[in-house]
């Protein structure tokens, strides 16, 4: 059984469908990345799975429980953590206390205690920044610490929004390198949303390409990466596969 199912999902804002039959899984340990032009609804197929946009037709498992008709918060606390665009940490909070925060969600304080080791050993310059206010951080270090408040919440399955969005090469090397060693080492799920195909075959997986709010191509990121179907499919040339 996949970690995540998500079956038929159509979704959207008011009157407007976004999403239109969506059909993909997750199993344990696995990245899956999320492709497609601007406005293919990758940002909504993630905020449907989190709760924050209900479906209108549609099912959405995790670890085998329906999760569609859930609260945000009740998602959260059952695994599935999202991390939005945009790195919306809480400015006025150190980074300490952000990660606290989140760690509320932990069924008992050690836990969380815990889990701040393993996000400081795999972010160190978020305990050498733990007394600072996060929003003095710089974008990389906020990018961090947005991920390391997901794992805070002792999430199985992790969603990510453009983690390289507006960050320097070098910089988004290392946000990739943690979430390969967390991947790894932790066996955490990963769920990412990338406009950059190429990141995706250079860390590997599966990739999903988006596009009018349904599912153009999807495979192998690598294997995708070799030929022209993820290019066809991207700009919606007539025959891709």
């Amino acid at each position: 059984m996949s970690l995540l199912e998500v079956a038929g999902l159509t979704a959207g804002y008011g009157r407007t469908t976004v999403l239109r039959g969506i059909e993909l899984a997750v199993d344990e340990g696995e990245t899956l990345f999320i492709a497609g032009p601007n406005g293919a609804g990758k940002s909504t197929l993630l905020k449907t799975i989190a709760g924050v946009v209900r479906p209108t037709a549609g099912a959405i498992r995790l670890a085998g429980q329906e999760i569609a008709s859930l609260a945000p918060e009740v998602i959260a606390r059952l695994g599935f953590s999202l991390v939005p665009e945009g790195r919306d940490c809480f400015a006025g909070l150190t980074v300490e206390e952000n990660l606290k925060l989140a760690g509320g969600l932990r069924p008992s304080a050690s836990d969380a205690a815990a889990e701040l080791t393993v996000v400081y050993d795999l972010f160190p310059v978020l305990r050498e920044r733990r007394s600072i206010p996060a929003g003095l951080l710089s974008g990389g270090q906020q990018q961090m610490l947005v991920i390391g408040r997901a794992l805070m919440t002792g999430s199985r399955l992790v969603a990510i929004d453009e983690p390289s969005l507006g960050l320097a090469p070098n910089i988004v090397d290392q946000v990739y390198e943690s979430l390969a060693l967390l991947r790894e080492k932790e066996g955490l799920s990963l769920l990412i949303v990338e406009q950059s195909t190429v990141r995706a075959s250079m860390m590997g997986g599966r990739l999903v390409l988006l596009r009018n709010g349904e599912i153009a191509l999807s495979g192998d990121a690598v294997a995708l990466s070799q030929g022209t179907a993820l290019r066809d499919a991207y700009f919606g040339y007539e025959g891709a596969a």
